[in-house]
């Protein structure tokens, strides 16, 4: 994770399981930088699985919340091929979303 003086990027997003400990702390970090400051968040996990990556379901509601509800125009998903993967794996195509609050 990258801190600047307004902004935050958090790259590889969701690349390891999240335990509660960690869940409450990203929630308190997205609580103290909401309508105040950028959050930059990079993941090849598509964004419509990040509900059941974060596990718990209110506390998923709660920071979903709080990186999409003014990003509206600021959400990109896009797909691309890896050139670390060989062409004929079935792993070429990834997924990966930005969102700027």
């Amino acid at each position: 994770m990258e801190i600047f003086e307004r902004g935050v990027i958090l790259d590889d997003f969701a690349i390891a399981p999240i335990n509660a400990s960690r869940r409450q702390d990203l929630l308190e970090l997205l609580e103290d930088r909401d309508d105040t400051r950028s959050t930059v968040i990079a993941s090849q996990l598509p964004h419509d699985l990040w509900h059941a990556y974060l596990g718990d379901p209110t506390v998923a509601d709660a920071i979903i919340d709080r990186l999409i509800h003014r990003a509206a125009g600021n959400v990109i998903q896009q797909r691309y091929d890896d050139e670390r993967v060989p062409p004929d794996s079935q792993l070429t195509d990834h997924n990966s979303i930005r969102i700027r609050v």
